[in-house]
C-alpha cells in the first residue's frame, strides 16, 4: 500500500495553523482559570486562619464547618473553649481520625453525641464513647443503626 503524501496547500496550512491557535488559546484558558482557582483557595485558606483566631465563637464554628479547613485549623479548634466549636469540628466530614478520637473523649456529652454521628467515627471510638459514657448509650446505638441502615454494604465489608 503506497504512502499517502501530505497535502501542503496553503488552504490546509492555514487550517492547521488556526486549530494550532485556538487549541493554544484553550490551553492558556484552562490554566489561567485553573490558576484563579489556586489564588481563591490560598487566600480563602488564609481568611479561614484569620477567623480560627476571632473572638467570636460564630466565626470559629463557620471555619471549624468548611471543606476548605486544613487539619491544623481543626486540630487547634478541637481544644476550642466553647463547646459549640468542637461541636463543629466534630460534624467536618473531613476531619481526621486523631482528631475524631480526642473530640470522642471530650468532657461534653454533646460533643461525644456529635462525634457519633459523624460518618468518620469508627467502632472503636464508638466502643469507647459507649463504654465510657452511659447516659449515652442509647444514641450510639441509635447511631449504629443509623449508619448501618444508610450505609450498611459499607460497614458489611
Amino acid at each position: 500500500m503506497p504512502l499517502k503524501t501530505l497535502d501542503l496547500s496553503p488552504e490546509n496550512i492555514i487550517g492547521a495553523i488556526i486549530a494550532i491557535i485556538i487549541i493554544a488559546f484553550l490551553i492558556y484558558l484552562f490554566l489561567c482559570r485553573l490558576a484563579e482557582k489556586n489564588e481563591i483557595k490560598n487566600h480563602l485558606r488564609a481568611s479561614l486562619k484569620q477567623g480560627v483566631k476571632d473572638e467570636s465563637p460564630v466565626v470559629r464554628c463557620q471555619v471549624a464547618e468548611s471543606a476548605y479547613a486544613t487539619q491544623d485549623m481543626l486540630d487547634k479548634l478541637s481544644d476550642d473553649p466553647a463547646n459549640e466549636v468542637r461541636k463543629a469540628v466534630a460534624r467536618n466530614c473531613n476531619v481526621h481520625e486523631n482528631i475524631m478520637e480526642k473530640l470522642a473523649k471530650d468532657e461534653d456529652v454533646e460533643v461525644r453525641k456529635t462525634v457519633l454521628y459523624n460518618l468518620r467515627s469508627a467502632g472503636a471510638k464508638l466502643q469507647m464513647i459507649h463504654d465510657e459514657d452511659p447516659k449515652i448509650r442509647a444514641s450510639v446505638i441509635q447511631s449504629l443503626e443509623t449508619q448501618l441502615a444508610l450505609h450498611g454494604s459499607r460497614f458489611a465489608k
